[in-house]
């Protein structure tokens, strides 16, 4: 459980206004080697426990599912066929996207940092699938939208540095890592 009681279930249970609203599950369900500025009680995640997330069929299973609600709550649908992942627009994609696409006050939007809290926590676990599938569907609405410039280029660059995206575009340099983030 989480430092309130919660668990797994009780997070994939969140409709999408509290997801949007609530600021402290995205560490429990997306666990990451990166410390939190937003939440002091996200847990710890050292290495043996990062070797149990690649092993562990159970775990596995839980955060392709915690994906999977992730991706709802952006408006995006997973489909998974053998081991290959895709990661689209679903039917709610024009209704959810404006949430977590659109920047707030000319900057980014709080949901960028999340997702790259999600695209680093893929990778750790070597869902190098899930990964390129959701980096793919958020590349093409960022560029779509015209975010691959200004705060947003930032932010790719983020997630490509977080997520071990190579061959995509510029990487942070190394000393802009470590800086934490949601």
């Amino acid at each position: 459980p989480d430092s309130c009681g919660r668990m797994l279930s009780d997070f994939w249970a969140f409709g999408m206004d509290q997801m949007e609203m609530q600021h402290d599950y995205i560490q429990f369900m997306f666990p990451t080697d990166q410390p939190s500025r937003f939440n002091m009680d996200a847990p710890d995640f050292p290495p043996e426990m990062q070797e149990k997330f690649r092993n562990d069929e159970v775990i596995v299973s839980n955060l392709q599912k915690s994906l999977s609600h992730f991706c709802d709550f952006l408006g995006y649908e997973i489909e998974r066929k053998d081991s290959s992942v895709t990661i689209s627009r679903g039917a709610q994609y024009d209704e959810r996207s404006p949430n977590w696409l659109e920047p707030m006050f000319g900057m980014g939007n709080h949901n960028w940092l999340r997702l790259s809290r999600v695209l680093h926590c893929l990778k750790i676990a070597n869902l190098e699938a899930e990964k390129m599938a959701l980096y793919d569907a958020l590349e093409a609405s960022f560029k779509e939208k015209g975010l691959d410039r200004g705060p947003g280029a930032e932010t790719m660059k983020f997630w490509r540095t977080y997520g071990g995206i190579e061959g995509r575009g510029e990487l942070l340099p190394p000393k802009g890592a470590g800086k934490g983030f949601r």
